[in-house]
């Protein structure tokens, strides 16, 4: 019978091999330094022959001193070669990097928001010098081996006696590797967890310095992060504490072994079994195998860290991909360009329930809290709307309707656990996800900008060229044109330093402008007019009209005063359509919406 943690690390150890193997490498560079160690470890070898003749007093042999010359002289050649493992894990960091980071840009949203952003950092970074540092210490494993067995044969040759007289000593240092293999696995696990929790936690204060400063939260953040460093200092501790009790117990029995092999070794030569020079190899061999037992056994312990920290980027390497590219092209002219809802049903909450089996073991400490672990929020119940095309559709409700929850449906962001969404009359998962997503640019209340220019983020998804005079001419009609005079460098202006100098409707306009510029089919705006007074609104309103003309606009808003002047309104609740319309028919109705209108109305006066 398999128990559970068995089957786990099982699995781990599959997962491990498949993502080594998946990283493309010049392998042929690695077997060549493996080959050329392999030489070096059995030159290493012979070498206690000949110092132990010499030794002997074989010092005036000629041929002897030579060959011991030359042996040196090629020992020390191979060491050259030594730079090949190090040249192959530059390789695979900078593969692994990338590897890493496109896994992430192609998981699925449901299954990328289990992870805390700020720790994601870390998995690219420090995970994938693990993986290198895997392939270095496997090399220094496959030389060491060899050289011990190389050394242990030497041995043998010399003495049979001896060889069975220190065989205990060696037996205890083989233990003690076995016990390394187990507990290194653990530590180096923790070791990797608190260092990602570490970068995490700076990454996230880093970002968020304003709050942090002006909360006066100075002083717990200081205990926080003592808190932090601590923990990461602990696991760091323990890991270096488990080296130095391993190496001590390498070095007690290594001490043991030189005293039998010298009391052994002096009886044998005044009984006259055994030569002088026989006796000065044997030790020579004695002297210098535990050293190569503690390499060996140092190489295993940081074969099974490396496996430890990398568990989790493996794990998450093993998960399926989004599927992009399957599915049908988009028709260049469609019937039907209104988008509706057929029975759409979805929850948070069953879609953790549908991934459990794929979620279970791959997220340890990395897993975060997040809206999938939110059951009873953003869900949608058997929806049936139809959001015109060449119109302007409000969707508004109070927060946890849904309305978040049924854009990232349309943009899909999440697949529906029941119905369909449909456009030019046929189910959108029929089409190819990365065609229907370059049909749709979505913007947020928070969208975020690059680093870069602010050219290069308007830029950053167009499908044609825009010369300075195009983007500057929409900057005008956004009302933006005098903010981006005002900078040193205009459209140039590194995002870093403007992005200190704007407000909350500069960003979203920026965004918006950048919607815009990427000429979508169908636009999302996600509470995009919150920061907007009711001027800018007004001027943008008329922008979107003119730039979306013969297109659909989907605006949210928690708000029943909408910014935007919509044609048509779904009011949700509870994750259902309350009501549809414009919005002289809405307020003509006993409704959520007309009584949210008239209390806001009121507030605003």
């Amino acid at each position: 019978m398999i128990f559970k943690k068995d089957r786990q690390q099982y699995q781990s150890y599959q997962r491990f091999w498949k993502f080594i193997r998946s990283v493309r490498l010049p392998w042929w560079h690695f077997i060549f330094a493996s080959l050329i160690d392999a030489y070096s470890s059995f030159l290493v070898s012979l070498l206690p022959n000949l110092e132990g003749e010499i030794a002997a007093g074989k010092i005036f042999d000629k041929s002897l001193v030579t060959r011991y010359a030359i042996f040196s002289v090629i020992l020390g050649l191979t060491q050259f070669f030594s730079v090949y493992p190090i040249w192959v894990r530059y390789q695979f960091d900078r593969r692994l990097e990338k590897q890493t980071f496109s896994k992430f840009l192609s998981l699925p949203l449901a299954v990328f928001e289990k992870f805390s952003p700020s720790r994601l950092i870390s998995r690219v970074t420090d995970d994938s010098g693990e993986a290198s540092m895997f392939l270095v210490n496997f090399t220094y494993l496959l030389t060491d081996l060899l050289t011990c067995l190389f050394m242990t044969f030497g041995m043998l040759r010399k003495s049979l006696f001896l060889s069975l007289l220190t065989l205990p000593f060696f037996l205890l240092q083989a233990v003690t590797i076995v016990f390394a293999n187990k507990r290194a696995y653990s530590l180096g696990y923790l070791l990797q967890n608190q260092m990602s929790k570490m970068t995490a936690y700076l990454a996230e204060r880093a970002n968020n310095l304003r709050y942090v400063k002006a909360s006066g939260q100075r002083s717990e953040e200081i205990g926080r992060g003592r808190e932090v460093f601590r923990q990461y200092f602990k696991a760091a501790l323990k890991k270096n504490g488990y080296n130095v009790i391993l190496k001590t117990s390498v070095e007690i029995s290594a001490s043991f072994l030189t005293a039998g092999v010298l009391i052994g070794g002096a009886y044998m030569v005044n009984r006259h079994s055994l030569s002088m020079a026989n006796l000065i190899s044997f030790y020579i061999y004695s002297a210098v195998l535990p050293d190569y037992l503690t390499n060996l056994l140092m190489d295993v312990s940081n074969i099974k860290r490396c496996h430890g920290s990398l568990d989790i980027v493996t794990a998450i390497n093993s998960l399926p991909n989004e599927e992009l590219d399957e599915g049908e092209l988009l028709p260049e002219n469609p019937t039907d360009s209104n988008l509706a809802t057929q029975g759409l049903s979805f929850q948070y909450g069953q879609i953790e329930e549908a991934h459990h089996a794929l979620f279970e073991g791959v997220w340890g400490q990395d897993q975060t809290a997040s809206p999938l672990q939110e059951e009873n929020e953003g869900k949608v119940k058997d929806l049936n709307i139809e959001i015109p095309h060449g119109k302007i559709t409000a969707i508004v409700g109070a927060s946890g309707s849904g309305k978040s929850t049924l854009l990232k449906l349309i943009a899909g962001l999440y697949q529906p656990l029941e119905g369909q969404i449909s456009w030019n009359g046929q189910d959108i998962s029929a089409y190819s996800l990365a065609e229907w997503r370059r049909k749709i640019a979505f913007v947020l209340q928070d969208s975020a900008l690059f680093s870069g220019t602010i050219r290069e983020n308007l830029l950053l998804a167009a499908k044609k060229p825009w010369s300075t005079e195009e983007l500057m001419d929409l900057c005008q009609r956004l009302n933006l044109k005098e903010f981006i005079d005002s900078l040193p460098n205009g459209l140039d202006e590194g995002i870093w330093s403007s992005n200190q100098k704007m407000s909350g409707g500069q960003l979203q306009r920026l965004a918006l402008a950048r919607a815009i510029v990427a000429e979508p089919e169908i636009l999302i705006l996600d509470e995009a007019t919150s920061n907007l007074d009711r001027q800018n609104a007004n001027e943008i309103d008329q922008c979107i009209r003119e730039a979306f003309k013969d297109k659909t606009v989907i605006a949210v808003s928690h708000r029943m005063i909408n910014r935007l002047n919509p044609d048509h309104i779904i009011v949700m609740k509870d994750g259902e359509v309350e009501d549809s319309g414009s919005h002289e028919e809405l307020l003509k109705r006993p409704t959520t919406y007309a009584k949210y209108y008239n209390l806001e109305q009121k507030e605003a006066a």
